[in-house]
């Protein structure tokens, strides 16, 4: 059994406009203590061999620490510098870059996805007039694919430029029911990279990370010390770990699944989410943008994917 290089924690707790009154919460200084002293006990008692955890309250982060070994087998300690592998997390980044788009108005979330990707081939059986970006972002867009989320996670095998052509092997699947996957997001970055030459990772770069001071936020593996990145860890039958191989590379760190960041960083981001938009007191982000990525847009869920694990989806 493989677990993740550590487990990545965030614990939010809102402002007051959606919680009781100030003085009916437990204070920041009190919450910190507890998680730190709950996260110090899962890593004692062998339940991960390294964990993150970032807590912001207010606006700002009053937590935010690593536990126990990002590598175990090499004693390399999770510490304020250790990346985190976020894994399909990624999607809330592209998902924000696409949404800032919408209100600048270089797309429409409504749009065909015939109109925002002209040169992409598609299954005969596949009509995508009728099928817009809203549906590709919602995971509502009724087609089945191995092929670009197999390369894009996987293999690598494919490079990005070839993606819009290879949308042609993506059959229909004979439903319109919400069934999550990694496709939608993959093709809202050949969407980005279509509107903006510098291509998606450049752009999210550009005008996601900078604003929001995320200075170590990665979609690439290439030049980073390689002992910063938590490790995945084999979990033996006698309740051990040792650490396994991390196999990303900059041709896996894809749209849907394929970002490396700091606690720092990652703290910071729920900030965002959190408050709208602004950050240490002032507004980085227009409102409508951080609305736009919240808001529900896939149609109500039906019943035969309401269910999601332990979960039910209402949309």
């Amino acid at each position: 059994m493989r677990r993740p290089g550590g487990l990545l924690v965030s614990a939010v707790l809102g402002s007051a406009a959606g919680l009781a009154a100030q003085d009916s919460r437990p204070s920041a200084q009190v919450i910190a203590g507890a998680v730190d002293s709950l996260a110090r006990r899962i890593v004692s008692a062998g339940l991960t061999p390294g964990l993150g955890v970032a807590i912001v309250m207010d606006g700002r982060t009053i937590l935010s620490r690593g536990y126990g070994f990002a590598d175990l087998t090499n004693r390399v300690p999770a510490e304020e510098s250790t990346l985190w592998y976020v894994a399909s997390t990624s999607k809330s980044f592209t998902g924000f870059a696409v949404s800032l788009l919408a209100v600048q108005g270089a797309l429409e979330f409504n749009q065909s996805i015939a109109t925002l990707l002209p040169g992409a081939r598609w299954h005969p059986e596949v009509d995508p007039t009728k099928l817009t970006l809203a549906s590709f972002l919602s995971h509502t867009h009724s087609l089945n694919d191995d092929v670009i989320v197999t390369s894009a996670a996987f293999t690598g095998e494919i490079p990005e430029a070839r993606w819009p052509e290879l949308l042609r092997y993506a059959t229909p699947r004979g439903s319109a029911h919400l069934v999550y996957s990694n496709l939608g997001y993959n093709v809202a970055a050949m969407v980005i990279d279509a509107t903006q030459p510098e291509g998606w990772r450049h752009y999210l770069d550009s005008a996601v990370y900078r604003p929001a001071g995320l200075g170590d936020t990665y979609a690439r593996v290439s030049g980073l010390d390689r002992r910063r990145i938590a490790m995945p860890h084999e979990l033996h039958p006698d309740g051990s770990f040792t650490t396994a191989t991390f196999f990303k590379t900059d041709a896996t760190m894809n749209s849907a699944g394929g970002h490396l960041a700091t606690l720092h960083d990652l703290a910071r981001w729920v900030v965002v989410q959190m408050d709208g938009g602004i950050l240490d007191g002032r507004r980085v982000f227009p409102a409508p943008v951080v609305a736009l990525s919240h808001r529900m847009i896939a149609p109500q869920t039906v019943a035969a994917s309401k269910r999601f694990t332990y979960f039910d989806r209402a949309g």
